[in-house]
């Protein structure tokens, strides 16, 4: 439903239905040699409409308003026929565009941007629109606005896509996917443009200024992308699989799935993820990799009990790996009886102190144990970790596997039956967020074995049972980038052990994943 092409009586129609609106908003700018110099606007629109379209269908109607199609773009002048606003302009227009129609009764503003340089700006204008209603006079009745911002090209199933179809040569500016995206939308216009010349092939990268310093070190406008392998077909599944998640996303902030109540996107329950903190304090030794800062952590966590306010964090979760218990122990090929008597009771010591520490944060926390710990000492402090625990509004599904003779993760008999029981009752229960240590989805490349060996088997049942949000695991240091395979979400985080101590913030609505935030203790 297009603003442009409603009248207003169809427009109070609408708002006795819902008070949501997208605001799609991109750059009038150069995109290379192939590149439409609209395709900044073109991209959100193109989703935009696309989401309308199957909305009304389902007789759901969304309302697009229309779209904001000059951003930020002074470092494109250098090229013919870009156009761009001032800071100040363009945070002027966005308070009068929301004003206006939040005077008729909108009041969930759903910004779908198409482009990086307006995200600052776009997060400026909102603090001025909030500023203004809470610098208002009490009782003058202005409805409760609420603006979100949703960066398509960082939509989970476009990464994932992009970097399954594209690799690096995506680039980071006239990239492979959004060439792609505005091809699909136009196909016509893509064939007069798609065969132009490009030397090199895959541009170079690095850092920008002004636009004259933009034109010398980068004279056809690209940077680090091929888009020579841009294609319609991938724009189509790009299409696709974006309307899919910015629909699910939008459900959650208006508050609405086609026209089924929901809880609006405020009441999100916040997930503090940390994984692999492979902490000793009492155990003796060093960690045998250097970067495992472990005599560290006791402290490490202290620090993150002062932040955990700011964080507004509802619950912790701990993926695995809460102790650094030598291999030797857990394997047995130290057969000492005195020292493993001795490794044990510092273990129980330091699962101890850990519990305590977390104690300290001041939430709810769901623990399971890693590869590095022993579950029965990690039982001596977190008995309570049971299997099924709701939390925050939650239902927390704790796995405890092992790896097999070959070192590879494999769900015995007991965490079958607990997962086959799950998804069993989860129709009828609270939203389910998975816990394990190893990873079932995305795939790594690394020599080790991280995933179940037979990870597509569950990925297939998570992604079918209409009942799980979010699978949070850990054991792979380096973290993943958060994915979304069929709405539901798959989260890595590095390992919080080593600097900067990073860790996940993740935002589960009842829909589904709201939003992620990678922080870290060192460099936040």
């Amino acid at each position: 439903m297009r603003l442009q092409l409603s009248t207003w009586p169809e427009v109070e129609t609408y708002l006795t239905q819902s008070k949501g609106v997208i605001i799609p908003v991109g750059s009038t700018e150069q995109h290379g040699p192939t590149g439409f110099i609209g395709t900044d606007a073109l991209c959100p629109e193109i989703l935009a409409y696309g989401l309308s379209e199957q909305r009304q269908a389902a007789g759901a109607p969304v309302m697009i308003a229309p779209t904001l199609s000059i951003g930020m773009a002074q470092h494109h002048l250098g090229f013919a026929g870009s156009v761009t606003l001032r800071p100040s302009t363009m945070i002027a227009m966005v308070q009068d565009i929301v004003n206006s129609l939040a005077k008729h009764g909108f009041e969930r503003f759903f910004f779908l941007n198409g482009h990086g340089g307006n995200i600052a700006t776009l997060n400026a204008a909102f603090s001025e629109i909030y500023a203004e209603h809470s610098l208002g006079r009490a009782g003058d009745n202005r409805p409760p606005v609420r603006c979100t911002l949703v960066n398509w090209f960082d939509c989970d199933s476009v990464v994932k896509i992009s970097a399954e179809t594209f690799g690096d040569d995506d680039g980071a500016h006239a990239t492979c996917g959004e060439v792609s995206l505005t091809y699909f939308g136009f196909q016509k216009d893509a064939a007069r443009v798609k065969g132009a010349e490009m030397t090199p092939g895959r541009a170079g990268d690095g850092p920008i200024f002004d636009c004259d310093d933009y034109r010398r070190r980068f004279p056809d406008g690209r940077i680090g992308s091929d888009p020579r392998k841009a294609t319609i077909e991938a724009g189509e599944a790009l299409y696709n699989a974006a309307i899919d998640e910015i629909g699910t996303r939008y459900d959650a902030f208006v508050g609405a799935a086609l026209g089924t109540p929901v809880r609006i996107m405020q009441d999100r329950t916040r997930i503090l993820h940390l994984t692999d903190l492979h902490l000793r304090h009492a155990l003796a030794g060093t960690a045998k990799r250097p970067e495992r800062l472990s005599r560290e952590m006791p402290a490490v966590l202290g620090r993150l009990a002062g932040r955990i306010d700011a964080l507004a964090a509802d619950v912790v979760v701990i993926s695995g790996d809460l102790l650094d218990i030598p291999d030797e122990y857990i394997d047995g090929t130290n057969t000492d009886p005195d020292w493993r008597a001795e490794t044990a009771a510092a273990s129980v010591a330091d699962y101890r102190l850990f519990r305590d520490l977390l104690e300290n944060l001041g939430r709810p926390f769901v623990a399971v144990p890693g590869n590095h710990d022993v579950p029965d000492l990690f039982d001596t402090a977190f008995a309570d970790q049971t299997p099924l625990r709701d939390v925050a509004g939650l239902r927390f599904v704790c796995f405890r596997d092992d790896l097999n003779g070959d070192r590879a993760p494999v769900r015995g008999a007991e965490s079958r039956a607990l997962f086959e029981t799950a998804l069993a009752d989860g129709v009828d229960g609270p939203p389910q967020i998975h816990v394990q240590h190893y990873m079932i989805d995305p795939p790594t490349f690394a020599q080790w074995r991280y995933h179940y060996t037979d990870a597509d088997w569950y990925r297939d049942r998570i992604n079918a049972s209409g009942c799980v949000r979010a699978v949070l695991s850990g054991h792979y240091h380096p973290g993943s980038h958060l994915v979304s395979d069929t709405g539901v979400h798959y989260s890595v985080p590095p390992a919080f052990c080593s600097a900067p101590h990073p860790f996940r913030l993740v935002d589960v609505g009842p829909l589904g994943v709201l939003g992620i935030a990678d922080r870290s203790m060192d460099n936040d």
